[in-house]
């Protein structure tokens, strides 16, 4: 498959940025409804975490993947299939 890594990059960005809009908006809502909710301190590691290895997966990706100049459809899925799982996972934690 003949496709820039440009548009695949863009792609899974979106997939990672979706992810970190839900996490922050939860956190946000969170510290807006700070005496009604009990807090935990490892419910705020695991959030900063989360936050530090979606940046951390996107960059590994980012390095790994862009010198790869011909995409096969399994590559672009296996991707997909992780960017997807990340975002479940914060779907899920928040």
């Amino acid at each position: 498959m003949e496709v820039s890594f440009s548009y695949i990059a863009t792609f899974i960005s979106l997939i990672y940025g979706l992810a970190l809009a839900h996490a922050l908006s939860c956190i946000a809502e969170y510290i807006q409804n700070w005496s009604k909710i009990k807090h935990y301190w490892v419910w705020w590691v695991w959030a900063i975490f989360l936050l530090l290895l979606s940046v951390a997966f996107w960059w590994t990706i980012y390095g790994f993947w862009n010198k790869v100049e011909l995409w096969t459809i399994n590559d672009f899925a296996f991707l997909t299939l992780q960017s997807s799982l990340f975002y479940l996972t914060f779907y899920v934690f928040f």
